[in-house]
This record gives structure tokens, C-alpha cells and sequence, in this order.
């Protein structure tokens, strides 16, 4: 038995602010991490190994960040939709990140940037945005069942 597509207006989703106040807890806590991550890379390899870190954070943030909204619209479609919009999304955001670190990379571009510290921004940046992903949501205390258990009526109540 298969579930029939049904189509949601967007704005009449119970789970948005969920969604919404979940995206704020990644964000923030990338946010945080923005410290750590420029204070690696002054002193592993000065102003170029700051760039080149909250370049690397700023980068996280965008590919993580640009893709809620693309997953909050397929929620309202269908679900064959909705999966094939949401692979799209990561998709489309994986080729253009790799084209961007590649035109960036040693050698292609007039900056020569700090890999140590790119790399030290992409990963601490990217467990800061699950760890605040994580954080809020077991900080949301989203129902686990539909309503309360009510008894059925039996005959003669």
C-alpha cells in the first residue's frame, strides 16, 4: 500500500519552526566556531592561514546553510519530489564547492591559500553545525505521538 502524494503549502508545516529554530542552533554554534578556527590559523601560518581558515568556515556554512531552504520546499511536495529536489540540492552544492576550492586551489588562482588551516576550518565548522544541530533539537521537545491515548467507546457508554 503505497501513500498518496499530497501537496503541502509550506507555510502550514507544524514542523517549520522546528526546522527554523534547529537552523539557528547550527548557525550560532558555526558561528562560535569561527574563533577557534581564525585563532588556528594566525598562528599556524599568520594572515594567510586566517583567510584561508574562516574562508574555508565561511564556505561550510554557506553549503550547509544554502541547502535548508531547498529542504524546508521539497517537505511540501510530494514524496518522490521531494527526494529528487533535495539530491539535486546536494548535488548542485557538492559540483559548486568543488569548483570553487578547485579554481582556489595551489597554483590556479594569484592567493596562495593555507591548506592546514582551509582544512582545520571545514571540519571544526562542519561538527560545529551538527553539534548545534544535535543540541537543539533534543532541546526542542518535539511530541513523539499525534494526541493523548483516548480509550475507545464501548457500547453502552
Amino acid at each position: 500500500m503505497s501513500v498518496p502524494d499530497q501537496r503541502v503549502a509550506l507555510w502550514h508545516m507544524p514542523h517549520l519552526a522546528a526546522s527554523f529554530r534547529m537552523m539557528g542552533g547550527a548557525l550560532l554554534a558555526s558561528l562560535v566556531a569561527l574563533l577557534p578556527v581564525g585563532t588556528f590559523g594566525w598562528f599556524n601560518a599568520g594572515p594567510n592561514g586566517l583567510v584561508s581558515g574562516l574562508l574555508g568556515a565561511v564556505t561550510v556554512i554557506a553549503f550547509l546553510g544554502g541547502g535548508t531552504p531547498i529542504q524546508l520546499a521539497a517537505m511540501g511536495q510530494g514524496s518522490h519530489q521531494a527526494v529528487g529536489l533535495v539530491l539535486v540540492g546536494y548535488v548542485s552544492r557538492v559540483a559548486m564547492l568543488g569548483l570553487v576550492l578547485g579554481a582556489l586551489g595551489p597554483g590556479r588562482s594569484h592567493w596562495n591559500p593555507d591548506v592546514n588551516s582551509a582544512v582545520v576550518g571545514i571540519v571544526l565548522t562542519s561538527v560545529a553545525w551538527i553539534a548545534g544541530l544535535v543540541i537543539t533539537h533534543s532541546r526542542t521537545r518535539i511530541p513523539v505521538f499525534d494526541t493523548e491515548y483516548r480509550a475507545p467507546a464501548r457500547d453502552g457508554d
